[in-house]
């Protein structure tokens, strides 16, 4: 029997990749919600089975919205998407009822392995994987965390904007292309949820960034 996933993503590649697989082995349907969406307008037209939320769509509080959606929808089974571990992030995930976590870089069948546990209602989370991540969030300097996923590239390009940088600077700077500045800048922009290169620069100065 198929079964209903939500792909919450901000990516086009995550929606196609994920509706690959699903092709390939038929055993699930992945229905992905565009960017920009809250999280309380996703289940309107539709309840699946399974919701994947990729940390990467909520940029300005992950666990607010994490906890919003456990609260309102506490049936629908829940696993992050990340393309790296939080240690933080994922910690608070598990206590608020979230299955696990799929990385990116995990193998199709780990991924499906993933998927079917998460469909019986089965924590992914083991406890030397908890006690693991636990030791690491501790180890974390709050200075030092960054719930919002950057790029290395796209810091490079937030701390030269804070330090008063035009697109140009930056890419002379950087050695890459002017078009490709605009693009991290427009992509660091969505990702801090905020309107304009100052409101950008601040954020990077209050998270140490500069």
């Amino acid at each position: 029997m198929n079964r209903d996933i939500l792909l919450i993503s901000s990516y086009e590649i995550d929606r196609w990749g994920f509706n690959a697989l699903s092709d390939a082995s038929r055993r699930c349907r992945f229905h992905s919600a565009q960017p920009h969406y809250a999280i309380s307008d996703l289940f309107q037209n539709s309840t699946p089975d399974l919701a994947l939320i990729d940390l990467d769509y909520l940029p300005k509080d992950p666990m607010g919205c994490i906890m919003e959606m456990r609260i309102q929808y506490p049936s629908i089974a829940t696993l992050l998407l990340s393309r790296y571990e939080h240690p933080q992030v994922f910690l608070k995930a598990a206590n608020a009822g979230v299955l696990g976590a799929i990385t990116k870089s995990d193998q199709p069948s780990v991924i499906w392995n993933k998927l079917e546990s998460a469909f019986r209602g089965e924590s992914i989370w083991t406890k030397d994987e908890l006690r693991r991540l636990a030791v690491c969030a501790s180890a974390l300097p709050p200075h030092r965390y960054h719930p919002i996923p950057l790029t290395l590239r796209e810091r490079d390009v937030i701390e030269r904007l804070a330090s008063g940088y035009s697109n140009r600077r930056i890419a002379e700077d950087l050695k890459i292309s002017y078009e490709t500045v605009k693009e991290h800048v427009q992509h660091i922009l969505r990702k801090l949820s905020v309107t304009d290169r100052t409101q950008a620069a601040v954020w990077a100065v209050r998270n140490k960034l500069v």
